[in-house]
């Protein structure tokens, strides 16, 4: 409410930075037990926006103005190598990272000297109980890590640099991706900040930064996750592509409800009203993932194959046989005349020198136009 109210980002931009904060000031101090797995309230939150119209840096900034009067050495450095980060955790291992260009993030941790990087995030986000890293000079442990991170990108970097077998695999499967809705209710001079609010929500903060234990699950929480889990795997993980990804978000409900319950009271039993609003956010962002995936990513793929097979034939001096470029594209007979059948219809390329194959089959020459 009081960042909504002196900024005009979409109202689900400030309702996933301020669970992101709730579940950033908790750190690896409360915890919640499934099975012999120990599972930290830690989130990975990336923001997603056609433009910056959609003000997601400013909405991020409210909320790491407050982390940093509430906690100045809870965030990373935004520029780092793979050693300077592990002697980070090992020093503190509930970090957050406050991402505002994740385009250059990525970039940083893409870099050949960042070699490993991106698994060593990954392990760290999924709250490895130990990881030791030895070097020469010191041996550095890593333990009970809670690493949170809330970042903001644009759809446009997302489609045009990395495919889906990225996002759905690995380093991306931990984010939980929050597109902004279509229409933006842009406002030419937002009011301050109301201070009197901003206090009581620093004072709050203040509070859930001392709460400390293990949080339980009522047997009704219980009971719903549990009929929830197995209507929404039949719902979601249909495809085997896009099974990591959902698998996750069953532990990201209980990461979601630990912050809701201790964000409202400090109470250490997950009632069944924050399960039912942690399981009714995962629901939604699941649909969100899906169309987004299918509508924006999916297409993605398929124009970087269009652009590879157009280069191949350029470097090839604008002629290639049909077995040959299949071979260079490394793609299935289908979907690589899909392809073809697309920049033929461009007017990039034409069949040229249609002949039989030695299997009896028909077959070309592709040719640029």
């Amino acid at each position: 409410e009081m960042a909504s109210e002196c900024n005009d980002a979409p109202k689900i931009f400030h309702k996933f930075i301020a669970t992101s904060m709730v579940n950033a000031a908790l750190g690896n101090r409360v915890y919640c037990y499934r099975g012999s797995t120990k599972i930290f309230p830690n989130l990975w939150i990336l923001l997603l926006a056609r433009s910056s119209a959609h003000r997601k840096s400013e909405a991020i900034k409210i909320m790491s103005d407050l982390l940093m009067d509430l906690d100045p050495d809870i965030c990373l450095s935004n520029e780092f190598s793979r050693e300077s980060l592990v002697e980070s955790f090992s020093e503190r291992s509930d970090r957050l990272s406050i991402v505002s260009e994740f385009d250059s993030f990525y970039g940083l941790i893409s870099r050949d000297y960042n070699s490993g990087t991106m698994a060593f995030l990954t392990d760290m986000y999924d709250g490895k109980r130990s990881y030791i890293r030895k070097l020469k000079s010191k041996t550095m442990e890593v333990k009970d890590c809670a690493f949170n991170m809330i970042a903001a990108s644009t759809v446009d970097w997302l489609e045009n640099s990395i495919k889906s077998r990225d996002v759905l695999g690995g380093f991306f499967v931990g984010f939980i991706f929050v597109p902004a809705p279509s229409d933006v209710n842009m406002v030419a001079w937002p009011p301050s900040v109301d201070l009197e609010k901003r206090k009581r929500v620093l004072g709050r903060l203040r509070e859930i930064s001392q709460l400390k234990g293990e949080v339980i699950v009522s047997p009704e929480a219980k009971s719903l996750y549990e009929k929830w889990f197995h209507v929404y795997y039949k719902r979601f993980c249909k495809h085997k592509k896009w099974d990591a990804t959902y698998i996750r978000l069953h532990t990201t409900c209980i990461k979601i409800a630990m912050g809701i319950e201790l964000g409202r009271a400090d109470c250490f039993e997950i009632s069944e009203k924050s399960m039912q609003e942690a399981i009714g956010i995962v629901n939604s962002i699941s649909c969100h993932i899906t169309q987004f995936m299918e509508d924006e990513i999916a297409m993605n793929d398929s124009e970087n194959d269009i652009k590879k097979l157009a280069l191949a034939l350029k470097r090839a001096g604008g002629r290639l046989p049909w077995s040959k470029a299949l071979r260079l594209m490394s793609m299935k007979s289908r979907p690589f005349r899909e392809v073809v059948d697309t920049l033929e219809e461009r007017g990039q390329l034409k069949r040229v020198n249609v002949r039989k194959a030695d299997n009896g089959k028909d077959t070309c020459d592709l040719e640029i136009c």
